[in-house]
């Protein structure tokens, strides 16, 4: 049976994390912000954009590193 086991990645360029003392980029167990940017609205009906919960950009939540590396939209940072 195959178990569900996470890509191993590193940060996301999106990631807003600091480097530690080292200068490396450690995911340690706590939420982040993501800073992926918000695409342009599409051309939506107003029985979408007339309710009461519509709201653009869309609301955010922070990420955990779980979350990160199971995101369709993950880019590798570029090492320098």
């Amino acid at each position: 049976m195959a178990e569900n086991v996470l890509p191993k990645r590193g940060p996301c360029q999106h990631l807003e994390i600091e480097p530690d003392k080292r200068g490396r980029l450690v995911m340690r167990d706590r939420a982040y912000r993501c800073l992926w940017p918000v695409p342009e609205l599409p051309t939506l009906p107003v029985s979408i954009t007339s309710s009461n919960l519509f709201k653009w950009p869309p609301y955010r939540s922070s990420v955990w590193k779980d979350d990160c590396a199971k995101c369709p939209c993950h880019v590798e940072r570029v090492k320098a």
